[in-house]
């Protein structure tokens, strides 16, 4: 285990100690919370404490239910309820070892070992959303702990716009603008389609990472170790695991979706081209600007284009008396002021920020204040429709569409058309069933990967990919566990020998 701590302090049951390994039970569940802040874990393990548990990650459906495109995960998120006799984990409680870091934001890990086998599987890491003390006959504490993805969704992306980008390049460029570690992500770089231009507009990272991925039907997740991972339609992976009809728990059998929730017969993707002009105003403020002396203030441009929102391959640093002049008074009259006026700019794809310094002694108004640059807009949208009236006849018109900036070839939407159209016309099962007591199945699962099944039982084989997992607790002590798991389509499977219905 190497350096991970466990206490020798013996709670609860007499037979189970704190937090050590027992080679009599068959699961040891791990919870590291970084307490301090410091970055560091330092191998305290919560989960002894632990009685209830359950985490879910994913998503449970392929696509949203209106056909506006693929559905994204949910933030991963863990439901624990865990002992608090002695106020360990009450942020009252000074005599507490935790007193004065309990509180929301703290980093987690929350694993599982397998004793049969030495296999430890990571669950989940991310951060403590909330801590609820409840004091009554038993005092417990209930936490709830969720994944790296809220951070994502709230982290601004802004970048300069990118020429001739892959896919797989545009998701690492947003993760290096915003720091994320290259240790935290596992891209797939499969597909080698690039497009034209590509930029962070301003949006979340999360945001603008799945936007990038449902354009190529890629899939976007946070993995149970916490990485950011990437899978492309055109994935190289195979699967690890094997499920079929002894590994299911009986009483919930092996369900599928209906019909008309898994079939789309009129698939529309849509795409347009990006052109670019050269030297035209980007900008042009009409504010009566003032700027005492001494004073520096900071305004955010944004790009417009022959009346139109505009995005700008490059911005001409400002220029004195051409795209900038300052005078001594607001109707722009007065002493020409503009040799005492400097401008700094940062420039995006859609916005520029510009810091303005009067180092003179008398105040400044604006009298021109612009922007200058190359911008790119867009075509109308073309789109490529592909349509099976057979199957419009059996389920009714069952629409689903992409349209996304990132489509910017014609020949894509055609192949992506041509995709979709054979993997969504015909009712398929996609199984979704419960595992218990197979602990070297259930933690192998992860999040869009690959898993072959065969259920003769209801004569469904071939490979799915996992789109949500869900483990919770069956007993106080963790050693029985319940997962449940949806599956969904392989984009690159075999159709004529896969899960057909």
């Amino acid at each position: 285990m190497g350096t991970i701590r466990y206490s020798d302090t013996v709670y609860g049951n007499p037979q189970i100690t704190y937090g050590a390994r027992t080679k009599d039970r068959p699961l040891t569940w791990i919870l590291l919370i970084d307490w301090d802040n410091d970055g560091v874990f330092n191998g305290d393990n919560e989960a002894a404490r632990i009685f209830d548990l359950e985490t879910t990650n994913g998503r449970q459906f392929y696509m949203k239910s209106d056909g506006s495109g693929p559905e994204e995960v949910s933030e991963g998120s863990v439901s624990l309820s865990l002992d608090n006799h002695d106020g360990r984990f009450d942020p009252y409680n000074l005599s507490s070892p935790l007193a004065g870091y309990i509180m929301p934001g703290r980093k987690f890990e929350l694993k599982v070992v397998e004793e049969a086998t030495g296999t430890t599987y990571p669950i989940m890491t991310g951060a403590i959303e909330e801590i609820r003390p409840n004091y009554g006959a038993i005092d417990t504490v209930k936490m709830t702990l969720i994944n790296e993805k809220k951070q994502l969704s709230k982290t601004i992306v802004r970048t300069t716009v990118q020429q001739n980008m892959r896919y797989d390049d545009a998701l690492d460029k947003i993760l290096d603008t915003i720091g994320w570690s290259a240790s935290k992500r596992d891209i797939d770089s499969n597909i080698s389609e690039v497009m034209p231009y590509w930029w962070g507009g301003g949006n979340d990272a999360w945001t603008e990472m799945q936007g990038v991925a449902d354009a190529a039907l890629g899939m976007l997740c946070i993995s149970e170790d916490g990485k950011l991972t990437y899978i492309s339609r055109i994935s190289g992976d195979s699967s690890t695991v094997k499920l079929g009809d002894s590994d299911v728990t009986l009483d919930y059998g092996i369900r599928t979706p209906s019909p008309w929730e898994t079939v789309r017969n009129r698939i529309w993707i849509y795409a347009r081209a990006w052109h670019q002009s050269t030297n035209v105003e980007l900008w042009n403020s009409n504010d009566q600007l003032m700027i005492l002396p001494g004073e520096s203030k900071a305004l955010w441009a944004t790009y417009t284009a022959g009346g139109e929102s505009a995005v700008a391959t490059s911005v001409t640093q400002p220029v004195a008396n051409t795209d900038y002049m300052f005078n001594s008074a607001p109707d722009g009259t007065g002493t020409d002021l503009t040799s005492y006026i400097s401008i700094v700019m940062s420039a995006f794809a859609t916005t520029a920020k510009l810091t303005i310094t009067n180092s003179g002694a008398t105040t400044a108004y604006r009298k021109l204040l612009k922007l200058r640059g190359n911008a790119i807009t867009p075509d109308k949208y073309t789109y490529v429709g592909r349509t099976d009236q057979a199957s419009i006849d059996d389920y009714g018109d069952l629409l689903y569409e992409i349209k996304s900036d990132w489509l910017q070839d014609v020949n894509t939407a055609i192949d992506e058309a041509s995709i979709l159209i054979a993997r969504l016309v015909t009712a398929r099962q996609y199984p979704r069933v419960k595992i218990s007591d197979k602990p070297s199945k259930q933690f192998a699962l992860k999040l869009f990967r690959l898993v072959n099944t065969n259920f003769v039982c209801k004569g469904i084989s071939g490979e799915f990919r996992v789109g949500y997992i869900k483990h919770r607790w069956l007993d106080r002590t963790g050693d029985r566990v319940e997962t449940e798991v949806f599956l969904e389509p392989n984009l690159l499977s075999n159709l004529s020998g896969t899960w057909i219905f």
